[in-house]
């Protein structure tokens, strides 16, 4: 039987490791083919999508890619020193801020995770952009 398969690494996976788990995957479990791919293409090889931009929010570095005819855009690969930590430190400091509460960083953080899941009403940001 033949068997493929398909990896999805980070961008910034170490070239040693890869190469390591590639000849691994090759010699020990006799992989027919074996494709590597950069988790920033997941949303194109996973969706019906032939077209758009993915973003992709990291711990500490955001990601954003375009992608046209099913194909990525590489030249329009652009990489950010903020990720969501960077996020959570500014809702933090804004908290204290603005508010002067005094509250735990974790706390913070859950407070963010909890505003961030709710679902957007898309009509209320209309006519909030109108003021």
């Amino acid at each position: 039987k033949e068997y493929y398969l398909l990896i999805i690494e980070n961008v910034t996976f170490n070239k040693s490791m890869r190469q390591l788990i590639f000849e691994s995957c090759l010699i020990d479990f006799q992989f027919q083919a074996i494709s590597i791919q950069p988790s920033i293409f997941f949303p194109i090889i996973s969706t019906q999508c032939n077209e758009g931009l993915i973003i992709e929010i990291n711990d500490n570095e955001t990601n954003v890619l375009s992608f046209y005819d099913k194909r990525p855009l590489l030249s329009t690969l652009k990489f950010s020193n903020v990720g969501i930590n960077n996020i959570y430190d500014y809702f933090y400091d804004s908290l204290i801020k603005y508010k002067n509460t005094i509250i735990d960083k974790e706390m913070s953080k859950h407070l963010f995770d909890s505003i961030a899941s709710l679902d957007v009403d898309y009509d209320l940001i209309g006519v909030l952009s109108v003021f």
